[in-house]
């Protein structure tokens, strides 16, 4: 997977590129690049629909961090979040995982 300064050497600027040539390059965008989503606990939006909770955003050291910082819970229904709902962390980009796009990927706010 070649990285940002490879591209920059080929002439090559990647802020231009859609994600579908991105990803057709093979470059992955790090999470510490991608725009932060989750600033405060609340309700969000994930990437299939569903609506995740947000109760905790660790404090981030850095600007620069990898780490999972949002813990929440995924709903059950539209209205209802369950007797045992499901728990989850994410990147305060939204992200689920560390690598790639995923359905629990959260988007945008409730």
């Amino acid at each position: 997977m070649p990285t940002l300064a490879e591209y920059e050497a080929r002439g090559i600027d990647v802020t231009r590129m859609s994600s579908e040539q991105l990803q057709a390059e093979g470059y992955i965008t790090p999470l510490n690049e991608l725009p932060i989503i989750i600033d405060a606990p609340g309700d969000y939006r994930t990437r299939n629909g569903r609506r995740i909770s947000i109760s905790t955003i660790a404090p981030t050291l850095t600007l620069s961090t990898s780490a999972f910082h949002a813990k929440g819970s995924v709903w059950k229904t539209e209205t209802q979040l369950g007797i045992n709902p499901e728990y989850g962390i994410w990147h305060i980009s939204g992200r689920d995982k560390a690598v790639g796009e995923s359905a629990r990927d959260i988007v945008a706010k409730w």
